[in-house]
């Protein structure tokens, strides 16, 4: 770029007209206005969606079921995490469950399989002051499928050793 044509440039817009500017500063603003964002107001009957983490979800459960260790993971050696997302309606209903991360398709399933197991508590029964009554949740859900000794195990977070230390077969 030519610096005597830049330079050039910067003195033009310097030397634009303050009616000039206060034109283009109104458009400007104008179009702020036009695209700045709505607050939405919480109409009644409207879904709250709320998204928690593993051990919030896995609060909300009054029964669980861990996923069994697949027998065609077992020959083929496969550990690793899975990690599912479920959806629960208003009324604590698992909806949808998406595993997002897994070693194989048989220990998907198997995470699938066991999800579908779950019950929730009803949101009558949440502690005071969580405010999620009516709420539609979201959260994920880890297990860890791992050797520890000659045993094929599948845990949860709490229950999990510190993978690191596992030997792999």
């Amino acid at each position: 770029m030519n610096h005597a044509a830049a330079y050039t440039r910067g003195q033009r817009r310097r030397n634009e007209s303050p009616a000039r500017l206060s034109r283009i500063s109104i458009i400007a603003i104008g179009i702020v206005i036009v695209i700045a964002p709505v607050p939405l107001r919480a109409q009644s009957g409207a879904e709250t969606k709320t998204t928690v983490a593993d051990d919030p979800i896995r609060g909300f459960a009054e029964s669980t079921v861990l996923p069994l260790y697949p027998e065609s993971s077992k020959r083929a050696h496969e550990t690793g995490v899975a990690v599912a997302q479920i959806r629960l309606d208003q009324k604590r209903r698992l909806q949808q469950v998406d595993v997002l991360e897994a070693p194989s398709d048989a220990i998907k399933a198997a995470v699938i399989e066991a999800l579908q197991k779950w019950r929730f508590r009803a949101a009558s029964d949440d502690p005071p002051g969580t405010n999620l009554a009516g709420a539609t949740l979201t959260g994920k859900v880890t297990f860890y499928f791992y050797v520890s000794g000659d045993r094929y195990v599948v845990a949860g977070p709490k229950e999990a050793p510190n993978l690191r230390t596992l030997e792999r077969p």
